[in-house]
């Protein structure tokens, strides 16, 4: 971390979103398949809109080799789920997570973080990430700046989604889950711009999260 720190020149951008329909899709979803052991958490469907917007956005799932001046742009997505342990922060990756469903993301996080705490990990668990996702809500923080997990060039954060008043269409009052993300970027690589699409675009997802079920 501190070597991202004093090489990156990193940008945070903070949003929140309205997950009514990811709280009702999740809740359907669970009463399909009652008697389940894999726990379908609000950190997969953000893992999974986060998946395709790396294919969308392709320069987000890339790397930057300083020494070259060279972006090299992967073709794979692997990405890295940060887990807090005893001993510090450890992230793991889950290989290929553009080829998993939600149900596989949502066991592979789960597996990952209890070998990660068990300390059973491999290396090639922790080798070759691609981006990675933070999920602070956990500890009852809404938003921070995530720390960029170098040679990556970006980071998302995950915060404490909670129930709020919001100002609906009709200028009535209603309420909604809104769940804050914090995404870091390295300015070198990508710029407040594309950054700005890139974090705006989770709002079509969660407005329509059938699409994370594909």
């Amino acid at each position: 971390m501190s070597i991202a720190k004093a090489i990156i020149p990193d940008v945070t951008l903070m949003e929140e979103f309205n997950m009514n329909k990811v709280v009702d899709l999740r809740q359907d979803l669970k009463s399909q398949n009652p008697t389940s052991t894999i726990k379908l958490t609000y950190l997969a469907f953000v893992a999974k809109a986060l998946v395709k917007l790396l294919i969308k956005f392709p320069i987000f799932n890339s790397t930057f080799d300083d020494q070259k001046d060279e972006i090299i742009i992967k073709k794979y997505i692997n990405l890295g789920i940060a887990v807090d342990t005893d001993d510090g922060l450890i992230v793991p990756n889950i290989k290929d997570t553009d080829s998993l469903n939600i149900w596989k993301i949502a066991e592979s996080i789960q597996d990952l973080s209890q070998r990660t705490r068990d300390k059973k990990l491999v290396y090639k668990d922790i080798n070759d990430g691609t981006f990675t996702l933070s999920n602070w809500g956990t500890f009852g923080v809404s938003y921070g700046t995530p720390v960029i997990y170098f040679p990556q060039v970006a980071i998302l954060g995950m915060g404490l989604m909670k129930l709020k008043p919001i100002v609906l269409e009709d200028g009535n009052i209603g309420k909604a889950y809104m769940l804050p993300l914090s995404l870091s970027f390295d300015h070198r690589i990508i710029d407040g711009g594309i950054a700005s699409r890139f974090l705006n675009a989770f709002k079509d997802l969660f407005n329509n999260p059938s699409n994370l079920i594909e």
